[in-house]
């Protein structure tokens, strides 16, 4: 046991994966609200706005351009 212990410690018989799925919300007005810290990227942060695009069935944000 002790050994299998120290093997997990060190991280050795599971492999670090992502551990959850980030979700926006949309409400039923079409409101969107993304995630705080996707929106303190350097490209969004302190912007009030986001161009969207469809991109082969993808909604996809971008910064808006200056």
């Amino acid at each position: 046991y002790a050994e299998e212990l120290a093997e997990l410690e060190r991280g050795g018989l599971f492999k670090q994966e992502a551990s959850h799925v980030e979700y926006a919300v949309i409400d039923k007005a079409g409101r969107l609200q993304i995630p705080a810290n996707y929106l303190q990227a350097d490209e969004f942060k302190e912007k009030n706005k986001v161009r969207v695009e469809m991109e082969e069935g993808r909604i996809v944000l971008y910064p808006p351009e200056d």
